[in-house]
């Protein structure tokens, strides 16, 4: 089960819908619709004004509003460096809910480097159901007593709408020097289990 891929659909409501057949349907911006008529035009038909640049094309699709519907990257302004303690390579599974379905013994990795701001977070279970979902950045933002805070942006394809908003959230709370309790908090879901440092 991809968690964040759940979560991206079920956001999306009624606009996911419109990318179940390979893409957005295309959309004609520029044209304008009239009523029809049963008697012959007496006028003949005259060439469209020009529109001046920077004006969408007509028919160019929703893909021309998608920047105007960005929210960020969802990279934090504030990060701090990974404390030695954390660094390493982190492995395990993880259950959890998305939009009210229940997942299992999702695999999730972690990548931590002593002293660097960002890490990799790996999840090949949501890769499945769309490959830019897999991967993202942790970037490292607090650390509390034995636990450090993580917000996970740079995700892609239609993960990247969740991911960018800073609302995907993961902490890692060391439990011994090698054991540690994942926890990743999303809009609509979460998931947390245990990893083990393997490298």
């Amino acid at each position: 089960m991809a968690a964040l891929a759940v979560v991206v659909a079920l956001a999306g409501g009624g606009g996911t819908l419109l990318w179940l057949n390979g893409g957005p349907p295309a959309l004609n911006l520029g044209s304008t619709v009239t009523p029809s008529s049963t008697e012959p035009a007496t006028e003949p038909a005259t060439e469209p004004a020009t529109e001046p640049a920077g004006t969408p094309s007509p028919g160019g699709g929703i893909t021309d509003l998608l920047p105007e519907l960005s929210v960020g990257t969802g990279r934090p302004t504030d990060t701090i460096d990974v404390p030695a303690e954390f660094a390493g390579t982190w492995k395990g599974t993880v259950d959890g809910e998305a939009g009210g379905t229940r997942f299992e013994d999702e695999s999730v990795t972690l990548v931590l480097r002593e002293g660097e701001p960002t890490g990799v977070w790996d999840s090949p279970g949501d890769a499945e159901s769309d490959p830019g979902c897999g991967k993202g950045t942790l970037y490292a933002t607090e650390l509390k007593d034995s636990t450090l805070h993580f917000t996970l942006s740079d995700l892609g394809g239609v993960c990247a709408y969740v991911g960018n908003t800073g609302s995907v959230k993961v902490t890692l709370e060391l439990k011994d020097d090698d054991k540690a309790d994942y926890d990743l908090t999303m809009p609509m879901g979460n998931s947390e289990g245990e990893l083990t440092k393997t490298g």
